[in-house]
Formats: structure tokens, C-alpha cells, sequence
């Protein structure tokens, strides 16, 4: 339970530093959004169509993900896909 209690506490802390952050970004240059990682890092992610991600390290020597953070890319890379169908596969 005091994990638990832990993460959520650490969920809360990343939203109330990085409110726009496991957002999409729908544009004309594709889908996009940025993560934090483990050491409060804002890490930008671009997503291709065909379920890629790209993610931006420039300006840092390590990014740290636990699990947590894999899981969500990869909701995120479904989110993206269904938002680039319906914005540029029309």
C-alpha cells in the first residue's frame, strides 16, 4: 500500500509540474507529446503512422523510463495512430 501511495504521489507531482504532458499534439507536422521520465525530464516523442515512436534525447546524456513509462508509450503510440487515421488518412 505504501507503494501505491508512493506512485501516486509522484503521478500527481509530474501533472501538477508538466500538466500538458501524455497529451497529443494533432498538427500539420504529425503527433506528437512529451513523457517525464524518472528524473522529472520532459522527453518529447514524435509517432509515424505506422506505429513508431521517435524519441528526442538531444540535450541529455540518459533518459530513465521504468515500466510505468513503457506502458504508456505504447498507449500513447495507439492513441496517436487512431489521431493520425482520422486527421491524415481521411
Amino acid at each position: 500500500m505504501k507503494n501505491f501511495i508512493k506512485m501516486k504521489s509522484w503521478d500527481i507531482l509530474k501533472k501538477d509540474l508538466f500538466p500538458n504532458s501524455e497529451k497529443l499534439i494533432v498538427n500539420k507536422e504529425g503527433v506528437k507529446t512529451t513523457i517525464i521520465d524518472a528524473e522529472l525530464d520532459p522527453v518529447s516523442l514524435y509517432f509515424s503512422h505506422k506505429n513508431f515512436v521517435e524519441i528526442n534525447t538531444e540535450g541529455y546524456s540518459h533518459i530513465c523510463l521504468g515500466k510505468d513509462d513503457l506502458y504508456k508509450i505504447i498507449e500513447l503510440m495507439d492513441e496517436a495512430e487512431e489521431s493520425y487515421k482520422l486527421k491524415f488518412l481521411k
